[in-house]
């Protein structure tokens, strides 16, 4: 029942899967499972343009910086998609309103999100995925600070702009000095990834104090919302 081909990609064998997109629209894209990432997912720009082309879905925001870190560092510099997908189907179940943000790799990705609400086996032998879920529908929707932040040149920065407003008041590179009077100018990025910081999900309010490419400091309030 929880079950769908496990497709191997390349000489390594990457274990990937189709996943649907908006199912009334029957249209599905193959992505692999990344273990490595910790979001929900990742389609690459090319999957987002046809999607787009296809009246799939639509492109809610777009931006230009470096939003990704990776074991060989950031990504450089470049342009990226946000997309609220209304479903994203798995082995039959169904993900609401998903978060799905474009990207540099040369295949689309499932991360490690996917635990938050289910079990996953790999059977290489086999050739099968195995998703069983917690509960049969799952609703992605979520509030956002409208950017992310990304390590720059070994300082905690802004890596990419999303929200069109916040694009007129902070600009990808400037440094993030303090959050909600948190000094963060000297953070260690092991430390900013293994330990809680003021970015986690349950922080609803930042009150940020940045430092732009001018050595100009200036002071931003931003809340969550859709």
């Amino acid at each position: 029942k929880y079950s769908s081909e496990l497709v191997l990609k390349g000489r390594i064998l990457y274990p990937c899967i189709r996943i649907g997109i908006n199912g009334h629209n029957n249209q599905h894209t193959l992505a692999l499972f990344d273990t490595g990432m910790n979001d929900f997912c990742h389609l690459t720009k090319y999957s987002i343009e046809e999607l787009v082309k296809r009246k799939t879905i639509t492109i809610d925001a777009s931006g230009e910086g470096s939003p990704y870190l990776g074991l060989f560092g950031r990504d450089s510099s470049n342009s990226h998609y946000q997309s609220i997908v209304p479903e994203i189907r798995i082995n039959k179940i169904g993900f609401k309103n998903a978060r799905i943000e474009s990207s540099l790799s040369p295949l689309s990705l499932i991360g490690t999100e996917l635990l938050d609400y289910g079990n996953v086996t790999l059977d290489f032998i086999d050739k099968k995925f195995y998703f069983e879920p917690f509960q049969e529908n799952v609703n992605l929707a979520r509030k956002s600070f409208g950017f992310q932040p990304m390590f720059i040149d070994n300082k905690l920065a802004i890596g990419i702009v999303w929200e069109d407003e916040l694009k007129q008041k902070m600009k990808y590179g400037d440094q993030i000095i303090k959050v909600n009077g948190i000094d963060y100018s000297n953070t260690d990025l092991c430390d900013f990834i293994t330990k809680k910081t003021e970015f986690n999900k349950e922080t609803q309010i930042l009150e940020l104090l940045l430092l732009d490419s001018k050595g100009k400091r200036y002071s931003l309030t931003l809340e969550r919302k859709y």
